[in-house]
């Protein structure tokens, strides 16, 4: 046995234990050896292979919490990862991180009115939603924005006057638009502010809407002086976002441009239409985080009782912005799951006493984790529910295990074996167990034996039967199993049914018949008296399978004229079974 504070059994505190046994149940207490308070212990075992067989470990873990009732934990590194996560997962970093995928990105676009004049020629459709559409009239230039996360779009306003100097909002389809006038310096600087204030981060798109007309544009050109000196225009905060070809808007087209604002893992991407006529497509890959995601346990219990919920977490984030909730779920014997709390972040512990054990033994516990605001996950610390287990018993062998491999057909078997209740809780009734024997045919011999006393913590029962073999030649197979079919509710069961195989030696001789008139052997044809005395000896070699029954034996005499005449027990023939304790099997 070793036991460490991390699943990769690999710190200085690692600690290792040898125990022999001939096996059954192991129990020991680990020597120098002191718990520290809210601390992880993970712990595994196995048996020591021969050569140089690897190990083959079964593991486990435990939080050490002073004076804490029963249960079950999660808080560590190592257990978190038995969690299952839907669009959210465990780093490395021991931190709870959104996940990855890519978002598809289709801008659309063209001269105003040669090449487009419908809202959907103007959109930006987010794998494959085109709720963004639209502009509100031509000669600008319009930005849209959304967050590496969920690539959510920034909201201007639903209508009217727009945010950070951006033209007023003409309709429910350009509330994302943030969209700035090109024929004003000013609206351009405001474009410039706009762009400034992206977080970094952050995807934008930028597409113009060109009229036919030259004089209902300004050109790069024209936006490169606007701030000659500082470089502090549209022209160089689009340039050095890698909309490298920038100058080639020098005439009546159309653009599209999207960019991650100082993030060189995605490679900005932009398209010019050749001329006023012909309709500008512009597709991309953006990959992005999941805004939300669940987080699901694994089933804890079963419990006999159940008693508390509580959970712990931080928000990594400088302000609020995460919506968190958790869902209790009970699961039934059959499997179905049903949700019977639904918590929100203000409840950090919650009784749940209410929950019928007998309907619902195990529990799962359930997050929902959404930050539409940083893209960060609440990070969960831990969650733990205190429940009283249900008693947990096993086969004990190397306490007390009778039973022979090999017998003669007829003898009794003595079987003695030892089940003990190895949890610190009792059982509730008596032990029901099934006892069964397989025989050389195939054929199942189901023997019904008493139910065991009641089991409480720490004490052990003994399954005491003796097998007759009389039945039984040849190679045949026990089967025992203490509380079948969770008769009563366990925590294990594969620890409670024992296989033995054992061989009855065939009686392969017959009894041997001896016959006698007033104590003579008589040949055939000889004078006997009108009314002798007739011994008939059955002798049988077999000292477990006594000659005692009448049924076995059937008596006939041929009188002279031919007929035979059956005599029956009670009449003139009387039956002297064999004595086996006489060592002399004789009927």
């Amino acid at each position: 046995m070793e036991i460490d504070t991390t699943e990769l059994f690999n710190s200085a505190f690692k600690k290792t234990y040898n125990v022999s046994s001939t096996g059954g149940v192991i129990e020991f207490k680990p020597a120098n050896l002191t718990f520290t308070d809210n601390t992880v212990y993970y712990w595994r075992t196995a048996t020591v292979p021969s050569g140089n067989a690897s190990y083959i470990w079964n593991m486990s873990s435990f939080v050490y919490l002073a004076n804490s009732s029963l249960g079950s934990n999660q808080s560590h590194y190592f257990q978190h990862l038995r969690s299952t996560g839907t669009d959210i997962s465990y780093q490395s970093n021991r931190q709870w991180e959104f996940n990855k995928y890519n978002v598809s990105v289709k801008m659309k676009n063209g001269v105003f009115p040669t090449a487009a004049n419908q809202a959907p020629d103007f959109s930006v459709e987010i794998d494959g939603s085109n709720q963004i559409q639209s502009v509100c009239g031509i000669s600008n230039v319009i930005f849209n924005v959304f967050t590496p996360f969920g690539m959510i779009p920034w909201l201007n306003v639903p209508s009217g006057p727009g945010q950070y100097g951006s033209d007023p909002v003409c309709g429910a389809t350009r509330r994302w638009n943030f969209q700035y006038n090109i024929l004003s310096l000013t609206k351009r600087m405001a474009a410039v502010a706009f762009l400034d204030l992206v977080p970094n981060g952050y995807y934008v798109t930028v597409r113009n809407t060109s009229g036919a007309d030259p004089l209902s544009n300004t050109y790069a050109a024209d936006w490169k002086l606007d701030d000659p000196i500082n470089n502090n225009t549209l022209y160089h905060r689009l340039k050095n976002a890698g909309f490298i070809d920038i100058d080639s808007f020098n005439r009546p087209r159309a653009f599209n441009f999207i960019y991650k604002k100082q993030d060189n893992s995605f490679i900005p991407v932009f398209k010019f239409s050749a001329g006023i006529n012909d309709k500008l497509v512009l597709d991309a890959v953006a990959p992005v985080n999941k805004a939300n995601g669940s987080i699901t346990s694994p089933v804890f219990g079963p419990a006999k009782s159940w008693s508390e919920f509580h959970w712990r977490g931080s928000n990594p984030d400088p302000s609020p912005g995460d919506s968190i909730s958790f869902n209790i779920i009970g699961v039934s014997p059959s499997g179905t799951e049903t949700t019977l709390y639904t918590v929100d972040s203000t409840v950090k512990d919650l009784n749940i006493s209410s929950i019928n054990a007998a309907q619902y033994p195990y529990v799962k516990l359930k997050m929902y984790n959404e930050d539409k605001k940083f893209g960060t996950p609440y990070q969960l610390g831990y969650w733990r529910l205190n429940y009283t287990p249900v008693p947990e018993g096993a086969v004990a062998p190397n306490i007390l295990f009778i039973m022979k491999d090999t017998a003669d057909q007829g003898e009794l078997v003595d079987f003695k074996l030892a089940f003990k209740n190895i949890s610190a809780v009792n059982f509730d009734s008596m032990m029901k167990i099934n006892f069964v024997i397989t025989d050389r045919n195939n054929a199942i011999n189901n023997i019904t034996i008493p139910k065991g006393k009641i089991l409480v913590s720490g004490d052990t029962l003994v399954v005491i039967y003796k097998i007759d073999t009389r039945n039984l030649p040849g190679n045949n197979t026990l089967f025992v199993d203490v509380n079948p079919n969770n008769d009563q509710l366990e925590q294990y069961h594969f620890n409670n049914v024992l296989y033995k195989d054992f061989f009855v030696k065939p009686d392969k001789f017959n009894p041997l018949l001896d016959v006698t008139f007033d104590g003579v052997h008589i040949l055939n044809k000889d004078i006997v008296s009108a009314k002798p005395r007739i011994l008939i000896n059955l002798k049988d070699e077999n000292r477990y399978m006594a000659l005692n029954d009448t049924a076995y034996l059937k008596v006939q005499v041929r009188f002279p004229d031919g007929s035979l005449r059956n005599y029956s027990f009670g009449d003139s023939l009387r039956f002297t079974p064999a004595n086996l304790s006489t060592g002399n099997n004789t009927a």
